[in-house]
């Protein structure tokens, strides 16, 4: 395991022209956390993931290793927490001060995140995100 990167080992459930879907097992993420069992992303015992590959010599059921650089997870959590919070307390703040009512300053807080997640997903689907993912057989 390189120092810099997170590491999934799963298995190929399928291969398409271009890219695989594999299987992860989420024990192997939830087995040492002590609040797996009040967790709710432990309930989710495993994960499918596409990604695209050039070499078309994987087969279903292949062991595969799944390698991500951590800076790319940095960025992910950038994106999916930090950048939305602070986006809310900035639309809250300014929507206040403009309206004068908390109630309007929530609601333009919570519609300001419509297009933010919008333009996430949009990007998920066409941006390359998926495509940093690195695939390695066992």
């Amino acid at each position: 395991m390189e120092p810099c990167t997170i590491e999934k080992t799963g298995v190929v459930c399928e291969v398409a022209p271009g890219q695989v879907r594999v299987r992860i097992h989420m024990e192997e993420m939830c087995g040492a956390c002590s609040g797996r069992e009040h967790c709710a992303s432990s309930r989710a015992r495993t994960e499918d993931v596409t990604v695209p590959v050039s070499d078309d010599g994987f087969r279903p059921g292949d062991r595969v290793r799944l390698v991500l650089s951590r800076t790319k997870g940095l960025s992910a959590v950038l994106l999916a927490y930090v950048i939305p919070a602070a986006l809310m307390i900035v639309t809250l703040t300014v929507a206040v001060r403009i309206t004068r009512h908390e109630a309007w300053g929530v609601l333009c807080a919570l519609l300001v995140l419509v297009p933010y997640y919008g333009w996430i997903y949009w990007r998920s689907r066409h941006g390359s995100t998926a495509s940093d993912i690195r695939i390695e057989r066992i």
